[in-house]
């Protein structure tokens, strides 16, 4: 029998896997790529399939139609027979208000466009107990009286909350006026309210530690604030000015946390509003903050999965990276273990090819690593920005990704999500390989289940595309891709969606070495010989011979 079709031992078991799918797919939409609903249905039972394809049809509906870019039934009819009636429902649902059409430019923060949210991705099961909860009276969801107050159900996040939801919020809140000029919100003082900003324009602003203030944005329209200091019980990271005479509808804190407590799904709201909104430009709200002595200078990274910024030790000036568990992922117990394994791991390797960790703390509501900070540029950038590279470069990076990896190895640590952009190359030369977020020992439990696809699927073996479990012979042929992308300056399986990689490499086979460039030597061939190979057992490429090759890239490469 299929494992995936096999009834967990209980439905909350299976509900459970349902909720963490939907969070990885707006997360994988977040991060850029196509995921396929259809790859994430075949992982739950028969049973839970239906309610996951509403979930995730959902998200992917709006997610489009906040781009500019609207879904018809007909769009996924083909692909979900048998459920008419559901596609027809989703596709049908109502747009976005006016006031709430996408833009295509400005800043992020307070005022982020909505072109760079992802659809709130709400379990099913604490949308069915909010209602309960919320429609006790008998409200069957009537529309809201004109005014002000009702532009709360247009303004993200809680336009994508159940209805009895955002009226039981609504109830309690008050209309405010502020003068152009007035302080809505005050970085330092305790958070004292949520908002919703229904007209006018705000400043968002940071005060910096020598004292001078920097601009994080400038907005206008539906807009929350002061979900940071709810969500962290910290104080307002920001302070936000009326630019224009501003009308905003305010719930003090107190009645938004006895909210909470009846519908938690108001947590998971401002979570998911925080993940949006932090690290999306190099200056946001957290920098200038100190966090366990460590100043936050600029977001450099962000992903579907963790923000990283760049900090230094105000006590000797060392600088390090910062690694934040996205908000996005707080409530989610599984992506929570995995960031702790991740760490776990990390402390076991001491290699100078491997981003070393330094230390792990808790703070603003999520997780931090103190990471080695590596001045220097991304293997995807070098070879974006220069194309194939000479094959001696190319022996000499692969020689210390060769010697990183069989160092893992040897200490029983399989990467799992080897790719260009996990790789730094400093200004020394020396390359970095980082993120063992899906990393696993064979001691350490497996949160990948089987039939579970995660990775980056451009960069992956065959099995592991298969949803199979997979050890160090993956890395070996994610290492053969990478070779193959540095010496072409493209990718080994192009595609914009896992389906079309899948299609790709069963179909692929390795190309005569002159085909692959003309001038290749046999050496690097060989490389890709013995590495690529769709059968694990036949990758035979033995990553030790390959140390030898290890040394600095030429600083003209980098410059």
């Amino acid at each position: 029998m299929d494992p995936r079709s096999e009834a967990p031992a209980d439905s909350s078991q299976a509900s459970g896997l349902a909720v963490q799918l939907s969070a990885r797919f707006s997360a994988a939409l977040e991060s850029g790529e196509s995921p396929e609903i259809e790859t994430y249905l075949a992982q739950v039972p028969k049973g839970e399939r239906p309610r996951l394809l509403a979930e995730l049809l959902s998200v992917e509906v709006s997610y489009h139609r906040r781009r500019g870019r609207p879904c018809t039934a007909e769009d996924y009819r083909g692909r979900f027979p048998g459920h008419d009636e559901l596609v027809t429902t989703i596709c049908a649902a109502k747009p976005l208000p006016p006031g709430e059409a996408p833009q295509q430019t400005g800043q992020t923060c307070a005022g982020e466009p909505k072109t760079a949210r992802t659809p709130l991705m709400v379990p099913m099961s604490d949308v069915m107990s909010d209602v309960v909860l919320a429609s006790g009276s008998g409200d069957t969801g009537a529309p809201a009286p004109d005014g002000p107050d009702s532009l709360l159900a247009g303004t993200w996040p809680f336009c994508e909350l159940p209805r009895p939801v955002t009226d039981a919020v609504r109830a309690r809140m008050t209309l405010k006026e502020f003068a152009a000029g007035e302080v809505l919100i005050r970085q330092g003082e305790p958070s004292r309210c949520l908002m919703a900003v229904v007209e006018g324009r705000v400043e968002v602003r940071v005060r910096q530690q020598q004292g001078q203030w920097h601009d994080v944005a400038e907005a206008g329209g539906a807009m929350i604030l002061g979900e940071m200091g709810l969500v962290t019980d910290e104080p307002c990271t920001a302070t936000v000015v009326a630019k224009t005479p501003v009308r905003a509808m305010v719930l003090p804190a107190e009645q938004f946390r006895r909210l909470a407590a009846r519908h938690n799904v108001l947590w998971v709201a401002l979570s998911q509003l925080i993940a949006e909104r932090l690290g999306r430009v190099e200056m946001d709200v957290l920098t200038g903050k100190v966090l366990e002595g460590y100043r936050i200078k600029r977001a450099v990274g962000r992903g579907g999965m963790a923000v990283v910024y760049e900090a230094e030790a105000p006590v000797d000036g060392r600088r390090v990276a910062l690694k934040m568990m996205s908000h996005r992922f707080t409530h989610d117990l599984e992506a929570q273990q995995r960031f702790e394994r991740e760490m776990e791991i990390c402390r076991s390797l001491d290699h100078p090819n491997i981003s070393r960790i330094f230390g792990c703390f808790t703070s603003f509501g999520t997780n931090f690593m103190v990471l080695e900070y590596c001045d220097g540029v991304s293997l995807a950038k070098l070879i974006h920005d220069t194309g194939a590279l000479g094959q001696e470069e190319v022996r000499k990076i692969a020689g210390q990704l060769a010697a990183a990896l069989d160092y893992a190895h040897r200490r029983d640590v399989c990467h799992r999500d080897l790719k260009p952009s996990n790789m730094m190359i400093g200004r020394d030369g020396m390359l970095k390989l980082m993120d063992f977020g899906l990393a696993k020992t064979s001691v350490s439990p497996d949160l990948t289940h089987v039939g579970n696809v995660l990775g980056t699927p451009r960069y992956m073996a065959p099995e592991q595309l298969a949803g199979k479990r997979a050890d160090g012979r993956a890395d070996v042929f994610a290492f053969g891709s990478i070779v193959y992308e540095m010496l072409t300056g493209r990718p080994l399986f192009r595609g914009k969606d896992i389906l079309a990689i899948i299609m790709r490499q069963m179909v692929w086979s390795l190309p005569a070495r002159v085909k692959i460039r003309p001038d290749l030597e046999e050496d690097l061939y060989a490389v890709l010989r013995e590495s690529l190979d769709k059968k694990p057992e036949r990758r035979v490429l033995e990553l030790a011979r390959l140390v030898r090759w290890s040394a600095p890239v030429s600083p003209e490469l980098l410059s």
